[in-house]
C-alpha cells in the first residue's frame, strides 16, 4: 500500500514551481484560470501580496506561459491550458515578449552581494534582448540597456513579470539596528533599484501589454513605489482574492483520493474503511492548521495555505506540522525584532480579535515603523475577520500561526535582544 502512495504523491505538486511542469507531468492542478482571466483583463498593472507558500510562483509561471503562446496548440503539443477553464474565456489572440525577473533566491547581504542583483537583472534582460532582437550593451548599465529596449519596443508589445519582489529587501534587513545606525545601508542600494524599475513602467507605459508583480510582505512602505508609478495593488480585491490558495470545497475536489490513501497508509487500513466523515474531517483539520486566511472581509471562502495541505498529504510528513510558517524563522526574526514583547502579549490571547487601522494594513509605515499587527498580518499569521469605516479586526489565522510564534517567542529564552527600537522612533506602536 506505501508503494501505491508513494505513486499518488508524484501527483503532487510539492517542490515544483513549474505550471507546465505540473500540466506536462499531469500532476493535479487546482484550476483557477479563470480568476486569472480576469486579472489579466481589468488593468495591466498589477501588485499581489500573499504568504509565502501560496503558489505565486506557480501563478506567474503561467502568465508567462499565457503571455508568450497563448491557450492554442503551438510547436507539435497541445496548449498547456488544454482543459482549463481559460481556454474558452482567452480573447486575446496575439503573442507578447516577456521579460521576467525572478528574485526569490536573490540572497543579499554585504554591498558586494547587494551588487549582484544588478549582475542577475543584467543577464535577465541580456537574454530578453537577444531572445528579441534588440540591441543590448555590456557597458552600459542594465539599467540604460532596459530604457533603450524600451525606447526600441513597439506600443502594448512586452510583459513584464517580478516575482517576489521584495524578497531582495528582506535579505539586506537582516539587522534593524544597523540599519538605523548607518548610512549608505545594502537597503538604499536595493530599494533605489527596484524603484527605478518601476518608474520605469510610468515613463513607458504605453510598451506594456501587462505587468505583474509579486510579493510576501509588505515592510517596505509601498506607496514609495507605487503612488508614482501605474502599479495598483489588488491584494485586497474581492473578485481576485482566491485567486491563489485552496478553499475546502477545491482540496476535497482535487485531493479525496489522496486524503483516503493518507488515512489508509497511515493507519493500516483498507481505502475501502475510510468513510466520508474521515474525508471531512481530515479537510476540517487542514483548514484548522493551515486555512484561515481571509484577504477581503466579504469573501465567503477562508483560504489553505497550498503548501502546508500539500506536505501534510505526503507519507513523508507528519500529521498537521507547521510547515509554510515555520519556514520563515528566519525572515520572522529579522521583521520581529524590537517586537518580541509585543508579540508575546499578543500570543496570551491567541482567540481574540485586535483592532488595526486600515491604513496600518492596506498603507503600512516601511519596515522600521510598521504596526506588529500589520507586520504580522503581513507574515501570513494573522488573517481579517471583519472590516468598518475605520478598521480591520484581525485574529491569528490558524494552529500553524500560533504554534510557529510560539515556538519562537516563546520557547526561547537565549535570545537577547536589546529594544534599543524606541530609542530612534519614541513615537513607535506597537499595536
Amino acid at each position: 500500500m506505501a508503494d501505491k502512495f508513494e505513486d499518488y504523491c508524484k501527483k503532487l505538486t510539492l517542490g515544483s514551481n513549474s505550471f507546465k511542469e505540473i500540466i506536462h507531468k499531469k500532476q493535479i492542478f487546482v484550476d483557477k484560470t479563470d480568476i486569472v482571466n480576469k486579472l489579466c483583463q481589468r488593468g495591466k498593472y498589477k501588485l499581489l501580496q500573499r504568504p509565502n507558500g501560496f503558489g505565486k510562483t506557480i501563478l506567474v509561471d503561467m502568465l508567462e506561459e499565457l503571455f508568450l503562446h497563448g491557450v492554442k496548440p503551438y510547436g507539435d503539443h497541445d496548449s498547456y491550458f488544454k482543459g482549463l477553464k481559460i481556454e474558452k474565456l482567452w480573447k486575446d489572440r496575439n503573442t507578447y515578449q516577456v521579460l521576467r525577473f525572478d528574485c526569490f533566491h536573490r540572497q543579499l547581504g554585504d554591498l558586494v552581494d547587494v551588487c549582484s542583483i544588478y549582475t542577475d537583472f543584467a543577464l535577465t534582460l541580456s537574454k530578453f534582448a537577444q531572445t528579441y532582437g534588440y540591441e543590448y550593451h555590456d557597458s552600459f548599465s542594465p539599467l540604460d540597456n532596459l530604457d533603450r529596449i524600451l525606447e526600441e519596443s513597439q506600443e502594448n508589445s512586452i510583459v513584464f513579470l517580478i516575482d517576489d519582489f521584495d524578497t531582495p529587501i528582506l535579505n539586506v534587513c537582516h539587522s534593524l539596528s544597523c540599519y538605523l545606525e548607518t548610512t549608505g545601508h545594502p537597503l538604499d542600494i536595493v530599494t533605489d533599484f527596484l524603484r527605478f524599475i518601476l518608474l520605469r513602467i510610468q515613463d513607458f507605459a504605453d510598451k506594456f501589454r501587462f505587468v505583474f508583480l509579486t510579493t510576501s510582505n509588505r515592510y517596505y512602505d509601498p506607496t514609495a513605489y507605487f503612488a508614482q508609478s501605474n502599479v495598483k495593488d489588488i491584494s485586497f480585491n474581492q473578485e481576485l482574492s482566491n485567486i491563489v490558495g485552496f478553499t475546502k470545497e477545491e482540496i476535497k475536489e482535487n485531493y479525496q483520493e489522496h486524503i483516503i490513501k493518507k488515512l489508509a497508509t497511515q493507519d493500516c487500513l483498507d481505502a475501502s474503511e475510510i468513510s466520508e466523515n474521515d474525508v471531512n474531517s481530515f479537510i476540517k483539520n487542514l483548514d484548522y492548521s493551515y486555512g484561515g486566511y481571509r484577504f477581503n472581509f466579504q469573501t465567503k471562502d477562508c483560504l489553505i495555505n497550498p503548501k502546508s495541505a500539500l506536505n501534510s498529504l505526503s507519507l513523508d510528513y507528519e500529521y498537521f506540522e507547521p510547515y509554510a510558517l515555520a519556514s520563515m524563522e528566519d525572515a520572522l526574526h529579522t521583521q520581529c525584532e524590537f517586537r518580541e514583547d509585543a508579540i508575546k502579549e499578543l500570543l496570551k490571547r491567541p482567540k481574540d480579535t485586535f483592532k488595526a487601522s486600515i491604513k496600518d494594513i492596506e498603507k503600512p509605515l516601511n519596515f522600521v515603523r510598521m504596526n506588529v499587527l500589520a507586520l504580522l498580518f503581513n507574515l501570513g499569521f494573522m488573517t481579517i475577520k471583519s472590516k468598518n469605516t475605520k478598521s480591520y479586526e484581525l485574529t491569528f489565522v490558524n494552529s500553524e500561526a500560533i504554534d510557529s510564534l510560539k515556538d519562537s517567542f516563546l520557547n526561547n529564552d537565549n535570545r537577547d535582544l536589546d529594544n534599543v527600537f524606541t530609542r530612534f522612533n519614541p513615537d513607535f506602536r506597537f499595536v
